[in-house]
């Protein structure tokens, strides 16, 4: 009896990580299909406003493009070595807010640090008509 059980157990762990598997590989081909990423750029430290610019820019694309599977959300941590070609390629330096294509993109740094806390729903209008202009050409 245990060693029947002991055989269900290791054909269920063979399935469940078999599963598990081949659901990473299909988000990571759904980011490779996106038309637009949103990337919230920053460091290991953050300051509030920083946190504030991810949190709105985040939610900005969940609520306009929940179930366009053309634009993503990325955060990337620019003091992560892995991360230094992309870093180079937006001209990172600091916590940036970049909403790129494969052949374009807008730095919107200023307008997510001048609004991120003041006005963070004008800020979500600006990012949804950044990525709609992109989405639309």
């Amino acid at each position: 009896m245990k060693q029947k059980m002991s055989i269900l157990f290791v054909v269920f762990l063979l399935f469940v990580s078999c599963t598990k598997t081949e659901s990473t590989e299909q988000v990571a081909q759904k980011n490779d299909v996106a038309k637009v990423t949103v990337y919230y750029f920053h460091g290991k430290q953050r300051c509030p406003t920083c946190v504030s610019i991810q949190q709105v820019a985040q939610s900005a694309v969940d609520t306009y493009f929940a179930n366009n599977e053309d634009v993503r959300f990325v955060e990337v941590d620019f003091s992560v070595k892995k991360n230094d070609a992309l870093a180079e390629k937006y001209e990172v330096a600091f916590s940036s807010l970049i909403i790129a294509t494969a052949d374009a993109y807008s730095d919107i740094t200023d307008q997510a640090f001048a609004l991120a806390t003041s006005n963070p729903e004008q800020l979500k209008t600006i990012i949804n008509q950044e990525v709609t202009k992109y989405l639309n050409q």
